[in-house]
């Protein structure tokens, strides 16, 4: 996955295997969609609905899911640090990825996201 981030839009660039995996394409969201970025761990709550998406106990998570956090969209292997996006006003109430790098792309969105709030 590449994940870009403009003045005003985060973009979420899928490869072939996750857009096939989580029956997504790419997302683009806008920043003032976005409370906050983490890098976190969340659980993994095995009673979300899938809807459409794809699950392998263990190992990758993948696609829309309906949780009691609401709803949110997986592409995330288990043992992965996570990026999860908290979102409001959107498509989804988070976003949860593991593109590897994180913490720093948590950091870069939260710093981005301070700039458009005071600039």
């Amino acid at each position: 996955m590449k994940i870009q981030l403009t003045q005003d839009t985060l973009n979420i660039k899928l490869n072939p295997f996750e857009m096939w995996m989580s029956f997504h394409g790419a997302l683009s969201i806008p920043l003032v969609n976005i409370n906050c970025a983490e890098a976190d761990k969340p659980a993994w709550n095995m009673a979300a609905i899938r809807s459409p998406g794809t699950h392998i106990p263990f190992l990758l998570k993948a696609g829309t899911y309906q949780s009691p956090s609401g709803r949110e969209f997986w592409c995330a292997t288990l043992k992965a640090r996570h990026l999860v996006l908290l979102l409001n006003g959107w498509n989804y109430d988070r976003i949860i990825l593991s593109p590897g790098n994180a913490a720093e792309l948590a950091d870069e969105i939260n710093r981005a996201l301070r700039y458009t709030i005071t600039g």
